[in-house]
């Protein structure tokens, strides 16, 4: 999902991620909260000029297996 939504600015090349093999990290529990407030959040594309979002997304889970 996260291709169809970003467009990539860095190079995103497949590398190990700093937490493989380190159990505390791997096993770090998460429990984050994003939102946006008002308008913050613009899509633009070809299906409509401009579509004003609100986002509120928990993540979960671990570090190596968010949700």
């Amino acid at each position: 999902m996260r291709n169809l939504m970003l467009t990539p600015r860095i190079n995103e090349s497949e590398s190990r991620p700093v937490w493989a093999g380190v159990p505390l990290l791997e096993n770090l529990g998460l429990g984050l909260r994003v939102r946006t407030l008002g308008d913050g959040f613009m899509v633009q594309n070809n299906l409509a000029q401009e579509i004003y979002l609100q986002v509120d997304l928990l993540v979960g889970g671990t570090l190596s297996r968010p949700r």
